[in-house]
């Protein structure tokens, strides 16, 4: 019977011993730690897309070609842009067109002769390439201008039509507005004035640096 007894309470003490063990083993697991995903985070691509309106101040410098001898001629004009942009991944082509107003003059002292650009706009396409928020873009096309020419008590006006190119910079300062450099040349063909029985034909050239302000939209 002590046999008996010896042999109950060792299995018992086995099967303790075990169950202790699995415990231990149990409690020491260590847990697979949670897979980081990896999230990347793009920022906003500047969309150049769309239609949009502003308006601009330039300095222009010619030369009016007459028939009585070359006269230069400066001044300043200003007026409204508007246009529309399409962003090809980066390769933007539109078109443009403006109106100004304001006074390019040039006068001759020695014949009291006066010469005056005045009105003018252009209808141009655009095309460039845009890195972020910065546009570099060539623009030409079509340029029409009203000029007047006085002499002495005399004078007459006409309107010239004539072809422009040039290039510029558009920098967004927040998502819809930009400001805007750009620089044209502009040839005009020549017309003819009429001053009583006198006939002046006159064509011009300028050159002119601009700025501006827009809104996209």
């Amino acid at each position: 019977m002590r046999a008996t007894l010896f042999k109950a309470i060792l299995s018992i003490s086995f099967l303790a011993i075990a169950g202790s063990a699995s415990l231990a083993t149990d409690a020491v697991r260590v847990k697979p730690l949670p897979v980081a995903l990896d999230i990347v985070i793009q920022e906003p691509k500047n969309d150049w897309s769309g239609v949009y309106i502003g308006g601009f101040g330039y300095y222009a410098a010619g030369t009016f070609d007459s028939s009585q001898g070359n006269i230069d001629a400066n001044g300043y004009e200003g007026g409204i842009f508007a246009g529309f942009d399409l962003d090809l991944d980066g390769y933007i082509i539109g078109g443009e067109a403006d109106i100004a107003v304001g006074s390019v003059v040039g006068e001759q002292e020695t014949a009291a002769t006066k010469l005056e650009k005045r009105i003018n706009g252009s209808v141009r396409a655009r095309a460039g390439i845009a890195v972020d928020r910065v546009l570099i873009y060539g623009t030409a096309g079509l340029a029409l201008t009203g000029t007047e020419l006085t002499e002495n008590t005399e004078s007459d006006t006409t309107t010239h039509l004539g072809w422009t190119i040039g290039a510029g910079v558009d920098v967004k300062i927040t998502e819809k507005l930009f400001g805007r450099v750009e620089y044209r040349y502009t040839e005009y063909d020549s017309e003819t004035f009429t001053l009583g029985s006198n006939a002046v034909a006159t064509g011009f050239d300028e050159h002119s640096v601009r700025a501006g302000l827009g809104v996209r939209f």
